[in-house]
C-alpha cells in the first residue's frame, strides 16, 4: 500500500497521477524510435537494463521495441481490451507484463519528489510522467527476466544484496529496494540480451589486468555470475589495450549490425578538453564533471561543484575519499579506435541519455573498462 500526497492510499500505483493524455507516452515512445540516444536511466539503477533497450531501439527492425512498449503498457493504452498485449521472448514463449510491477517503484520516487517539493513547476511533474516510458520498458525487461530465469535473477539480488552490506555503495538494503534497483553482472545482462530480445551475444571479453581487472578466476567467476551456455559464447580475456583491440575489431566488424557494451568504474570516467567532448559540441561544456547520473544512485555523492578533474594517468580507489569512489556502471560503446604518438584509445560511447568522445590513455582505459559484450542486433 502507498500513499499519494495529493491523491490518497493506493495499492500499486496511483492512477490519479498518470499522464492523462496517454498520446504523450506514445510520442515519447516515438521520439525514442527515432532519437535512441535521448533514452534516460536518471535516478534508477537500470543502466544495464537501460543499455539493453537502447540496442533494441537502435535496430531497424522495430517490431520487437514495438512489442515491449506495447506489453509494458498495455493496461494504460488499452485498460478495457479483453487480451493484453504480450512480449515474445527469445524462448518462443509469450508474456504479459503487470504495469504492477513496471510502474509502482516509479511512483514511489514520484512521491518522494513531491514531498521535496521538486514538483512546484507542474510542467516538470508532466515531463517526469512521460519519462515512465523510458524506466518502464526497463522495468518490464526486468521483469521477464525475473519470469523466465527466476534463479538468476535471485542470484542477481542476492549479489547487488552483499554488495550493499557489504558497504561499497552507501544505500541501505530497504532503499536500494525501494528505488527498483537491480545493477546487474556480466552474464546476467548476457542472458538478458540474448534469452529475450533474442540478440546474439558473440564475444564477452573481461580485463585480466590493470587496476580494476580481474587478477583471479575466482574474482572474475563472482563477479561475472552463471556463464551464458546456449548458444556456446566466447570468453576472452585481454591483460592489454592491443588484446583488447584485438577482440574490438574481430567482433565489431560492421559498427551498424553489431554491438559492444561495457562495464565500467564509472568514476574513473570524466570529461575534461584533453580527453574529448560531448558529440556534436563546438565547445566541451563538461569540463571537470563525472559521466554519471544527475542525482547518483551509488558511490557517495560529491560536492556541487564536483572535484577537481582526475588527470588521464590517475586512478580512482575506494579509499580515495576525496574524489569519491568508484562504481560498477554499464555503458555502450558506438566506436573505439587505437591511436598511436602518443598512445592513446578513442571511444565514443552512449551512457546518461547523452553521447561522449572521450580519449583516454592506455592505462587510464585499462583502470576504467573490466568487461565488454559484443553481439550482433
Amino acid at each position: 500500500m502507498g500513499w499519494c500526497s495529493q491523491h490518497g492510499p493506493y495499492i500499486y500505483y496511483c492512477k490519479r497521477c498518470l499522464p492523462t493524455n496517454v498520446r504523450k507516452l506514445q510520442d515519447r515512445f516515438n521520439d525514442l524510435l527515432t532519437s535512441p540516444w535521448t533514452l534516460s536511466q536518471d535516478a534508477f539503477g537500470v543502466c544495464g537494463m537501460a543499455s539493453a533497450l537502447y540496442f533494441l531501439l537502435k535496430r531497424s527492425d522495430k517490431s520487437k521495441a514495438n512489442e515491449l512498449f506495447n506489453a509494458a503498457f498495455a493496461e494504460i493504452i488499452a485498460p478495457k481490451a479483453k487480451v493484453k498485449a504480450k512480449f515474445r521472448a527469445a524462448n518462443g514463449n509469450h508474456y504479459e507484463i503487470p504495469f504492477s510491477y513496471v510502474g509502482r517503484r516509479y511512483f514511489n520516487q514520484m512521491e518522494r519528489m513531491k514531498q521535496k517539493g521538486e514538483f512546484a513547476d507542474a510542467s516538470r511533474e508532466d515531463d517526469f510522467k512521460v519519462h515512465l516510458v523510458d524506466f518502464g520498458m526497463c522495468r518490464a525487461l526486468g521483469y521477464l527476466f525475473k519470469t523466465i530465469h527466476p534463479a538468476k535473477y535471485q542470484a542477481e539480488k542476492a549479489a547487488i544484496w552483499a554488495h550493499v552490506e557489504g558497504g561499497d555503495v552507501p544505500r541501505t538494503r530497504h532503499d536500494a529496494r525501494m528505488q527498483g534497483n537491480l545493477p546487474l553482472r556480466t552474464n546476467a545482462l548476457g542472458h538478458i540480451l540474448q534469452d529475450i530480445l533474442d540478440l546474439t551475444v558473440t564475444c564477452i571479453g573481461f580485463n585480466s589486468g590493470g587496476r580494476f581487472g580481474y587478477q583471479t578466476l575466482a574474482q572474475k567467476e563472482k563477479q561475472m555470475g552463471e556463464p551464458l551456455s546456449a548458444p556456446p559464447v566466447a570468453y576472452g580475456d585481454f591483460s592489454n589495450v592491443d588484446e583488447f583491440f584485438t577482440i574490438f575489431n574481430r567482433r565489431r566488424a560492421s559498427l551498424n549490425t553489431t554491438f559492444s557494451i561495457a562495464g565500467i568504474k564509472a568514476l574513473t570516467l570524466i570529461t575534461d578538453p584533453k580527453l574529448g567532448k560531448r558529440f556534436g559540441d563546438t565547445k566541451s561544456e563538461l569540463e571537470g564533471k563525472y559521466i554519471r547520473p544527475p542525482s547518483p544512485i551509488a558511490g557517495p555523492a560529491v560536492s556541487p561543484d564536483g572535484p577537481a578533474p582526475l588527470q588521464r594517468q590517475r586512478t580512482v580507489t575506494q579509499t580515495d575519499r576525496e574524489v569519491g569512489d568508484p562504481y560498477d556502471h554499464w555503458v555502450v560503446l558506438e566506436n573505439a579506435t587505437r591511436q598511436t604518438s602518443p598512445n592513446s584509445v578513442h571511444v565514443k560511447l552512449w551512457t546518461w541519455a547523452e553521447r561522449f568522445e572521450l580519449r583516454f590513455t592506455d592505462d587510464a582505459f585499462l583502470h576504467a573498462v573490466h568487461d565488454v559484450i559484443f553481439g550482433d542486433l
